[in-house]
C-alpha cells in the first residue's frame, strides 16, 4: 500500500477548493468557508488540514465566533498554542491509511457547503452541524 504524501494529498483536496501553505515546517492546506453563524463552534469558517511525517489531520475553527469572544473578553489569545487549542479535531488518521481520508473528506465537504449555504434556522443546516459533531466526536474517540 502507498502511504499518503503530499502530491496524494494534493489530488484529493483541490478539487474541494483547497490551497496550499509551503511556508511553513510541515504542509498545510487551507480553506475559508463564509458563514454567519456566531452560535456553534461547528459552523467552521476556516478549515486547516495539515501532513506531517506521520499523520494526516483536519481541524475546524469558527474565527468570527472566536473573534466575538475575543472582543468580549471571554477569551485571551496570546500565542499560537491558544488558537490550536481552539480548533476542533474533524479527522486524524495514519499516512498508511489515507483511504479514509477519501470516504470521510467528501462528506464533509458536503456539510461545509449547507454551511456556507443554508440560513442557519433550517434543518438542513442544523443537520450539518450535528454531523460535524458527530466527525468530531468520532475523531477524539479514535486511537489509529
Amino acid at each position: 500500500m502507498v502511504d499518503l504524501g503530499i502530491n496524494k494529498l494534493e489530488e484529493i483536496l483541490m478539487p474541494f477548493g483547497y490551497k496550499q501553505d509551503l511556508t511553513q515546517s510541515m504542509p498545510i492546506f487551507w480553506k475559508n468557508i463564509q458563514q454567519n453563524d456566531l452560535r456553534s463552534p461547528y459552523a467552521f469558517s476556516l478549515v486547516i488540514i495539515t501532513l506531517d511525517q506521520f499523520t494526516v489531520c483536519i481541524e475546524g475553527l469558527n474565527e468570527p465566533r472566536l473573534k466575538r469572544a475575543i472582543s468580549a473578553g471571554i477569551i485571551e489569545i496570546n500565542s499560537p498554542e491558544d488558537v490550536d487549542a481552539l480548533k476542533e479535531v474533524v479527522f486524524e488518521t495514519t499516512l498508511d491509511n489515507y483511504k479514509k481520508i477519501e470516504t470521510v473528506l467528501p462528506f464533509f465537504e458536503e456539510q461545509l457547503f449547507v454551511i456556507a449555504n443554508e440560513p442557519i434556522y433550517t434543518k438542513l443546516y442544523k443537520k450539518a452541524l450535528e454531523n460535524i459533531e458527530l466527525l468530531i466526536e468520532a475523531a477524539n474517540e479514535v486511537e489509529y
